[in-house]
């Protein structure tokens, strides 16, 4: 494989190669076997997604439950760690994955890699504010076609937004889409969009698909926030432990439905991890 990037005109001309290959493939609507997309999945992961997207589970469920391990290593990894997620999710029961160096079914890790995330604040009154932030997206910069080369199309993945996309559905979830986008390889190309990572939204967002509810509607959210007035140290105590007590409760509720409908095995301990963060919005901090 050429690199991803950069390198010398010979491997560019490999790349633009590769990628005309690869387009053909899936214009034509080619089945690729499995060793063939696995070969070009780290740096070509689109082009992958799309071409596994088009087997079997029986065919690909071991290659997509692999690709599930890279949900924290290079973008390319994140990108098919989530696609191959989704896909997993809709008859997840027969897969196993690595997770922690063990070898546990895929709902499992799913679980076991979840996380709610609370903000508890001690304020004198209850009220609260709000911060925002913006956010700016990069940009690939054009180039002139390439002499001697005729137009080479690359790919990239979307997710829908509002139910709109732009190209051909890769992986739908319940109406949870990711797309591909075929565009001319010299061109720019800038997106605020993109394909979420396999983090605790997007996994909150499997184990809703699972149960059969929205995201909105579970029990839980992965990130919570709490606010607790102070009187005395007593009545803080007491609150905050009502409070942990409670998402506790919600989390092994979710664990065992998914239990009962056959999706976590009895031998498998996974659950969703809870994290507590406190913050004072008091002068002086009480518990000083």
């Amino acid at each position: 494989m050429p690199p991803d990037y950069g390198g010398d005109e010979t491997q560019a001309a490999q790349r633009r190669a590769v990628l005309s290959i690869l387009d053909a493939l899936i214009q034509e609507n080619v089945q690729v076997p499995i060793p063939a997309i696995e070969a070009i999945a780290s740096s070509f992961p689109s082009q992958a997604a799309i071409l596994i997207g088009r087997l079997p589970l029986s065919q690909s469920r071991n290659t997509l439950g692999d690709w599930t391990y890279g949900a924290t290593g290079t973008w390319s990894g994140r990108t098919l760690a989530r696609t191959a997620s989704m896909m997993l999710a809709k008859d997840p029961r027969p897969s196993t994955v690595v997770w922690n160096r063990n070898l546990i079914g895929f709902v499992a890790s799913v679980v076991d890699a979840s996380e709610e995330d609370i903000e508890i604040i001690v304020r004198d009154t209850d009220s609260s504010g709000g911060s925002g932030f913006g956010s700016t997206c990069g940009d690939s910069f054009g180039h002139k076609l390439t002499p001697g080369w005729p137009e080479v199309y690359t790919y990239g993945l979307d997710a829908a937004k509002d139910g709109r996309i732009s190209g051909q559905i890769v992986v739908d979830l319940a109406g949870d889409q990711i797309f591909s986008q075929r565009r001319k390889e010299n061109e720019g190309w800038g997106s605020c969009g993109g394909v979420e990572a396999l983090d605790p939204a997007t996994r909150h967002r499997l184990i809703a698909y699972w149960l059969g509810v929205s995201e909105r509607d579970m029990s839980w959210q992965p990130t919570e926030s709490f606010n607790i007035v102070w009187t005395n140290r007593a009545a803080y105590e007491l609150q905050l432990g009502k409070i942990i007590e409670s998402e506790r409760h919600k989390l092994h509720s979710t664990v065992e439905s998914l239990r009962h409908q056959g999706l976590l095995k009895e031998n498998e301990l996974a659950m969703p991890q809870l994290a507590v963060t406190i913050k004072c919005d008091m002068t002086p901090f009480p518990l000083q």
